[in-house]
């Protein structure tokens, strides 16, 4: 409001001088105006009287601040460029019409007069005491308004924008923060009531989500230890056991039920960091996995270098590739690594030679427990949440991750981490 009030009276006082300063023209032209009449009114006069009177008469029709004298017309004075004494000499010939008056603007003693014809014999001269204020518009002065009142406008509206929009931005930033950090800071409450109130209620919502994510971590913490304790007496009772194929049936049974509630424990865990960020060699950290699938026998190979460190969780950021690159070794004979460095994010670039996916099975692999084999075996399938673990590692870290089709065939996941 502020801002509007004063950039209101600041355009009306520019207004108001805009105004007085044409006035000021409009003034000027009318005493121009005024003074061209005098000086017909005048020379109409000393037309009128003998050439020894005319001499005695103009010295003592002087005005407030021009007078007259005579000249010869034979003299010859030099001319003056003046626009207002060229219109004012119009003027007079406007005013004497039907008879013919001759004139120029002449300079008498360096300084600028008019000359106007009386007969064949006598011109008269109009001397003036100061110089004659401008009737031209200032067109430089008229510039600068413009763009003052121009560059007023654009300031008050931007700043009027900038501090509507700058809440929204402190949103948008946080929302984006949020879905990196959970535990970022809550929104300082401060600025219009408006401001506050939605600070207050996007802190609420973030109190809340914190506590619910809480809350589910620890529900299927407490149901992962629950349940690993009665699984971990089955193993033992089936170990007393003698070795039959319904034991050896009953005992894989019970692996894979630890594994899915070791697998469920750890996608939910992975949508927050629990260790701190430190600077990793992404080189390092992508050759040691290469290697891993080298030593298995498994086409591995790895492209480019990334030089400077990452910040990152470490074991974090290894589940992630882990996780990308077991997938791909899963449905492929062989896997290309490209590490690319831009200057505000490195791309890891997984690119496998298998049997490819739908276009409308890029983005939905993604979802928990869903899996693009259909078989449900997990020996071929997994359990459909590795990709949906490392999305959710890729978004704790700031980055993202997403999969496109590969030339001539395949898939290429790509993996974007701020550096």
């Amino acid at each position: 409001m502020a801002i509007l009030v004063l950039t209101i009276v600041g355009i009306q006082v520019l207004s108001f001088g805009g105004v007085g300063a044409l006035r000021g023209l409009d003034a000027r032209v009318l005493r121009n105006e005024v003074i061209a009449a005098d000086l017909a009114y005048v020379r109409e006069r000393l037309q009128e009287l003998s050439p020894t009177e005319r001499r005695a008469r103009a010295s003592q029709m002087r005005r407030g601040t021009y007078g007259f004298e005579l000249l010869p017309t034979t003299e010859v004075l030099p001319e003056a460029n003046n626009a207002d004494l060229n219109r004012m000499l119009a003027g007079v010939q406007h005013i004497s019409r039907p008879q013919a008056v001759k004139g120029e603007a002449v300079l008498l003693r360096g300084a600028q007069a008019l000359r106007l014809s009386l007969d064949s014999s006598d011109d008269m001269l109009v001397s003036f005491d100061e110089v004659l204020a401008s009737t031209q518009p200032p067109w430089l002065g008229v510039l600068l308004y413009v763009v003052l009142v121009t560059t007023l406008v654009s300031l008050t509206a931007w700043q009027a924008v900038r501090m509507a929009t700058r809440p929204l931005d402190n949103f948008t930033q946080a929302a984006h923060q949020l879905t990196r950090d959970i535990d970022m800071p809550p929104l300082p409450v401060q600025g219009p009531t408006e401001v506050e109130n939605a600070a207050l209620a996007f802190n609420t919502m973030h109190g809340e989500i914190r506590r619910q994510l809480d809350e589910r971590s620890q529900l299927l913490a407490a149901i992962s230890h629950d349940l690993k304790t009665p699984l971990t007496r089955l193993k033992l009772r089936l170990a007393r056991q003698e070795p039959t194929e319904q034991t050896t049936l009953i005992e894989a049974d019970v692996d894979a039920m630890a594994a899915l509630i070791q697998e469920g424990l750890d996608y939910a865990r992975s949508q927050q960091l629990r260790e701190n960020k430190v600077p990793v060699n992404l080189n390092h950290l992508v050759q040691n996995i290469v290697d891993q699938a080298t030593d298995l026998g498994q086409d591995c190979q790895l492209a480019g270098q990334c030089k400077r460190s990452v910040p990152a969780a470490p074991r974090a950021l290894e589940r992630l590739l882990q996780n990308v690159v077991d997938n791909a070794l899963r449905y492929a004979s062989q896997v290309r690594i490209e590490l690319q460095e831009g200057t505000e994010a490195v791309e890891v670039r997984v690119q496998d030679n298998g049997p490819g996916l739908p276009d409308e099975l890029l983005e939905k692999v993604f979802e928990p427990y869903f899996r693009a084999e259909s078989s449900r075996n997990r020996e071929t399938g997994g359990t459909g949440l590795g990709l949906a673990i490392a999305r959710n590692l890729a978004r704790a870290h700031g980055g993202r991750i997403w999969l496109e089709h590969a030339v001539p065939g395949g898939l290429v996941v790509h993996i974007w981490l701020p550096i």
